[in-house]
């Protein structure tokens, strides 16, 4: 299998990706318009770190790609591969970590259906997103790390989803130079300001 997938991530130099416009470039980040975008799921699990079930959730993705759904169908591999980090209440607690590859623009109408349990597909909603940018192979405290640091240089930190923020990984593992990785933190859109605004006004 190891080979499989080595060979589906490096058979191809142009991956695709999900669409977006650069709303505005920051010091050491970027402002960002992603395209609604279709993406295939793992269920979300409890998990001390993003290693402890990332390779379970990967593999089961993997498995889907390769042919492993209803109809059978084969599907390019494609950037990034993101996670949905919802941290836990405390350093001590678990996150919820949940798994998603892009599915390429052909199959937007018509996805093939997961087979495996606890594949799902969804589709993400315009969004704005705080995004930067870092190099060398990722782990939990390299995440950590970054997030951390995005959320300091944010000019507007009350108007982002403060419940969860994405990991990005853009390169195989056998990539071993020029690699990049991205941490997310999500724009609250006006609707959800006002939402939020209203829901505060009540109390």
């Amino acid at each position: 299998m190891f080979k499989a997938i080595r060979a589906n991530l490096i058979s191809s130099s142009i991956l695709d990706c999900p669409k977006y416009t650069v709303v505005k470039e920051h010091e050491g980040f970027e402002e960002r318009r992603y395209e609604p975008s279709v993406w295939t799921s793992v269920d979300s699990q409890k998990s001390m770190g993003l290693k402890e079930n990332g390779s379970d959730q990967f593999f089961k993705l993997f498995r889907y790609i390769q042919g492993k759904n209803v109809e059978e169908q084969k599907i390019e591999m494609t950037i990034p591969v993101i996670r949905k980090v919802e941290p836990g209440p405390g350093p001590a607690c678990e996150s919820s970590v949940n798994t998603s590859f892009f599915v390429p623009p052909e199959f937007h109408d018509k996805p093939p259906q997961p087979k495996e349990e606890g594949v799902h597909t969804q589709t993400l909603p315009t969004m704005t997103v705080y995004a930067s940018s870092f190099g060398g192979y990722a782990n939990d405290e390299s995440w950590l790390k970054e997030s951390q640091k995005l959320a300091e240089k944010i000019p507007d930190p009350e108007n982002i989803q403060q419940g969860f923020f994405y990991v990005a990984a853009y390169n195989s593992p056998w990539q071993f130079f020029n690699r990049t990785n991205e941490v997310w933190f999500v724009k609250l859109d006006q609707s959800e300001e006002s939402n939020q605004t209203a829901e505060m006004a009540k109390e």
